[in-house]
């Protein structure tokens, strides 16, 4: 059965729709951002455009962390700037077909649930395929700096009432958990768009399923 054009707007779509466009909208932008500085992958991220952008980024800091936490930073990219870029190339595109999706659901146009699906089923591919990466990075990036952010955090009166080492192995454990949770998050996301236009509520929006008629009376 062809899928036709809606001929309502349920409230759920319009929902959709805009929590959509937000989540095409903030990839797009962290892509590009990703492009142009692969360092904004990192918690408490320093530029990569010397030591005195990064005193005004961190100015919590002293001198000598600030200077370290840089260093550790670049020593943790020198090994995943070009994948880090490539994935970003993938998010672009991926938050540009969205954006497309999103167009084509809110304009009513019958191939919006189709888009949709194959948006979801995308994110979760993306989510999956990109999470090894960042395992990675952040296992790096726990190396070289999870002592240097207990020190800050400790500096800044965070975390004073733990003994170092056992802040820097909780500080290296959050690193590591953010992707995790990251993708956790994105495909539930994803899943929920499957459930709503992938289900009998989309089906019956796209005329792939009739919509239940009027409940006949009992005669007996």
């Amino acid at each position: 059965m062809r899928a036709q054009p809606p001929a309502t707007r349920p409230t759920w779509v319009t929902i959709l729709g805009a929590m959509m466009l937000l989540a095409c909208g903030s990839s797009l932008v962290s892509g590009l951002l990703k492009l142009s500085d692969p360092g904004v992958v990192l918690p408490a991220k320093t530029p990569e455009r010397g030591a005195a952008q990064d005193a005004a980024a961190l100015p919590v800091l002293d001198a000598d962390l600030r200077l370290k936490l840089a260093a550790a930073q670049s020593a943790t990219l020198s090994g995943h700037r070009t994948a880090v870029r490539i994935e970003a190339l993938i998010e672009v595109a991926l938050a540009l077909f969205g954006l497309y999706a999103t167009a084509a659901v809110m304009a009513g146009d019958r191939h919006g649930r189709r888009l949709a699906l194959l948006t979801a089923a995308l994110v979760i591919a993306y989510l999956l395929g990109c999470l090894p990466l960042y395992l990675a990075l952040m296992r790096d990036y726990a190396d070289h700096a999870a002592l240097l952010l207990a020190a800050a955090l400790q500096g800044a009166g965070r975390g004073t009432d733990l003994p170092a080492a056992e802040l820097a192995q909780a500080v290296r454990s959050a690193m590591i958990g953010q992707p995790i949770m990251v993708s956790v998050v994105g495909v539930a996301w994803a899943l929920v768009l499957i459930g709503f236009f992938g289900g009998r509520r989309g089906r019956r929006l796209y005329g792939l399923e009739p919509a239940p008629g009027p409940a006949r009376p009992d005669v007996s």
